[in-house]
This record gives C-alpha cells, sequence and structure tokens, in this order.
C-alpha cells in the first residue's frame, strides 16, 4: 500500500496504444503540480493538433497522470 504513494503513472499514447509508466514521487511537491513539471519538461503543445506531443520524436501524446 505505501509504495502506491510514492510512484506517479504517466500516462501516455502511443502507436500501440496507451502506455503507462511508473516514476517515483517528489514528495516535497503535490502530485498533480509534479504532473505538470513533468509534462513541460518532456513535452510540447501542438495547437495545429491539440495534443502534447513528447519530445522523444517516436509518436507518443502526453495524456496526464494518476497518483
Amino acid at each position: 500500500m505505501i509504495t502506491t504513494l510514492l510512484k506517479i503513472t504517466v500516462i501516455l499514447f502511443g502507436p500501440q496504444g496507451l502506455v503507462y509508466v511508473d516514476i517515483p514521487r517528489n514528495l516535497t511537491m503535490d502530485c498533480f503540480d509534479q504532473c505538470d513539471v513533468l509534462r513541460e519538461q518532456y513535452a510540447t503543445y501542438n495547437d495545429k493538433a491539440n495534443v502534447w506531443e513528447v519530445t522523444d520524436k517516436q509518436g507518443f501524446s502526453f495524456v496526464g497522470c494518476y497518483c
């Protein structure tokens, strides 16, 4: 139970469908604030497609997080 509180699951949409990536949680920051930081650090907004695209150029879109 404690381990579920210490991670953030990032949801990405890619060529194979949804991908869930668990990352360690920063306990000094609110979960959703940390999600915003991750999104801004690893994705750029494509206004034409109305989607956050992950900057790794592999076709992934940033969907969101859950804690």
